[in-house]
């Protein structure tokens, strides 16, 4: 309870941290700062000559299941929120996952996010009190490929 950095996957907590290295306008080649891109990392799997297809196939069934588990209550969402007589509504749900990959190559489901951030921006405190916010590339690449390549999903036609 002493350190409050302990806390792996909370970027809010973490990115407080004097040790912490946002990452910059070189964020797709970056391996050093402590926000990088999951293809980074597998990057760098790959220089320590690890195999990661097991990993990729674990993240994969991990997150098969985990969605199969959330059926029930995404299903009732659905019901809930979306009128019966709209035959052919459409609803979608972004999840973020946060995976924790340990040393033996096994990836672990540390908590899985029903409202994950889009923000886009990185706060920083002035020595006026004030906040200012500056834009991450990182994020903006990240969050605008997903939202983007969600709503082309969403928009394909329906099957009959």
């Amino acid at each position: 309870m002493k350190n409050a950095y302990m806390h792996l996957t909370n970027f809010s907590i973490n990115k407080k941290s004097q040790k912490f290295r946002l990452p910059d306008e070189s964020f797709m080649t970056d391996d050093t700062s402590h926000k990088q891109l999951f293809t980074s990392v597998l990057k760098q799997l790959l220089q320590q000559g690890r195999d990661i297809q097991p990993l990729l196939e674990q993240i994969k069934s991990l997150s098969q299941k985990t969605v199969i588990a959330l059926m029930p209550y995404i299903k009732n969402a659905y019901h809930c929120f979306i009128s019966s007589n709209h035959k052919k509504s459409r609803s979608f749900q972004i999840l973020g996952f946060d995976i924790l990959i340990d040393s033996d190559m096994h990836a672990w489901l540390v908590e899985i996010n029903a409202n994950p951030s889009l923000n886009v921006y990185v706060d920083t405190p002035l020595p006026n009190g004030d906040i200012e916010q500056n834009l991450s590339e990182v994020d903006k690449y990240v969050k605008t490929t997903l939202v983007s390549d969600t709503l082309r999903i969403v928009s394909m036609p329906f099957e009959e």
